[in-house]
């Protein structure tokens, strides 16, 4: 009766993935007065949906209804979407249920803040990260425990130092290592196989933020048995296709204390409430308190239902192409320099997340010249990893402390960033030449309107009026 679920994909051709998404041919206005088809390269922000997904979604809500305990016909439906849903969510990422549970919550941040709220070390270990983490694998780690060690990356490319991660590991004061599995600045893409493998030779579990990763690699967490394996993984839905508010944690069971409090107690997490006592809820369901993003879940896993029915070699296989031509492209400007592994050579070993500056502009007025007169969405700043875009740019430790005493007085005009482009499965060779060209105009005419930069850092054109949202509310 219900087909939610039927592995599909629109089209199969290079070129013919756009026609696949929301959005790709939508046409926004320019500085200028006229408008052109507006090209994303901020994926590595959020991705908008696939069609399908979006069509999925629409349908389903003529059935939405509560789960779990509710004995209508929609609430059976309900449920057993929900339920299907993390199913497929387990398979898409090597996980067996024998041995792990998808846990839904909202995005990577909620995952990981549950697993820094229930994961217990034994005495004197602790958590270490690395230097390239997004800032929600670090603020939860260091709020619910307090000191966190950091493998260093390395300055000529900022891939991560594994020596520095051996011999943090050698100490046996480890408890777990989290890290990224591709980083959200540079696109480097972390040996997860050679990480697990030194984790769990030093009695350490290895948590994946896979964020970044998990829309444009094939993911396999193994069985806890391999000395490869992915203990606890994480990532966020509306990173890959799905902006529909949900998230997901992968966990071990029998890494999970049964009898402790869940990170966030409500309804749905107990068994049984008496003025007393509480016996909880098993997993999943311990740790989905509140009312559960059932289109969320859903919305999820259709998208990877659409993934698997493309191929995650053919996703690799094109964004590698493309990533290869970005750099020749970027390379073949001198006012150029690029952070991060930058050879052509690293396009088929790392994401399509390019980080660069261009020489005498500053990174928030070149992405308000790209997003305002050519319609090039791109990103700038830090992207929440300052502490690696310190390394990156090599401050000192005074230049840093400079920059504080700014923010401190709300001044944030002057912080270091770069400019972001960030490539997904829609992204095509014509894109990437109209930035490459816009750039060099860029370069040889400066910009078109009269900016100014207010105290946040952005650059706004004078007499800039915002978008009206009157379509989509009143």
């Amino acid at each position: 009766m219900f087909s939610f679920f039927r592995k599909t994909a629109r089209k199969s051709g290079m070129y013919d993935w756009r026609s696949a998404f929301s959005g790709t041919q939508t046409k926004t206005p320019l500085l200028n007065g006229s408008s052109r088809v507006a090209v994303n390269f901020d994926s590595a922000a959020t991705t908008p949906p696939f069609i399908e997904v979006a069509e999925t979604v629409t349908r389903f809500m003529d059935w939405y209804s509560s789960i779990h305990r509710g004995m209508g016909y929609k609430s059976l439906v309900s449920t057993e979407v929900y339920e299907q849903s993390r199913e497929v969510v387990e398979r898409f990422c090597g996980a067996d249920p024998r041995h792990h549970t998808a846990i839904f919550c909202s995005n990577s941040t909620h995952a990981i803040n549950i697993l820094a709220h229930r994961l217990k070390f034994s005495t004197g270990r602790g958590v270490l990260a690395t230097h390239m983490e997004h800032h929600s694998n670090l603020l939860p780690w260091k709020n619910v425990n307090g000191k966190v060690e950091y493998a260093d990356v390395l300055k000529t490319d900022g891939s991560l130092d594994l020596e520095t991660l051996e011999a943090k590991l050698k100490t046996g004061k480890v408890g777990l290592v989290a890290v990224t599995g591709a980083s959200n600045v540079t696109g480097v893409l972390n040996p997860l196989g050679v990480i697990a493998r030194l984790a769990h030779a030093h009695g350490a579990l290895l948590m994946v933020d896979a964020a970044q990763l998990i829309a444009h690699r094939a993911i396999d967490m193994k069985s806890p048995s391999d000395p490869e394996a992915i203990d606890f993984l994480t990532f966020s839905a509306h990173k890959v296709y799905a902006p529909y508010g949900s998230g997901v944690l992968i966990v071990r069971r029998d890494l999970w204390d049964n009898d402790a409090p869940p990170a966030f107690p409500g309804g749905g997490t107990v068994r049984m409430v008496t003025d007393e006592e509480v016996l909880w809820a098993d997993l999943p369901d311990k740790e989905e308190g509140g009312t559960p993003n059932v289109v969320g879940a859903l919305a999820l896993a259709k998208s990877f239902c659409i993934l698997q029915s493309i191929g995650m070699d053919k996703v690799e296989a094109h964004e590698a192409t493309l990533t290869h031509y970005l750099l020749a492209c970027l390379n073949e400007i001198p006012e150029v320099r690029i952070y991060g592994p930058s050879a052509r050579a690293t396009s088929d070993s790392r994401l399509g997340v390019v980080s660069f500056t261009l020489k005498g502009y500053h990174h928030g007025l070149l992405a308000s010249i790209l997003g305002f007169e050519y319609g090039i969405a791109v990103r700038n700043g830090c992207f929440c990893a300052q502490p690696y875009l310190m390394r990156l740019q090599g401050l000192s430790d005074q230049q840093v402390q400079e920059h504080l005493a700014n923010v401190r007085k709300g001044d944030m005009r002057n912080l270091p960033g770069f400019v972001r482009i960030s490539l997904a499965l829609y992204s095509v060779e014509e894109e990437v030449d109209y930035f490459c060209e816009s750039l060099k105009k860029i370069i040889k005419k400066g910009p078109r309107g009269h900016y100014r930069q207010n105290e946040t850092g952005q650059f706004i054109p004078e007499n800039f009026r915002p978008p009206s949202i009157s379509d989509f509310l009143p």
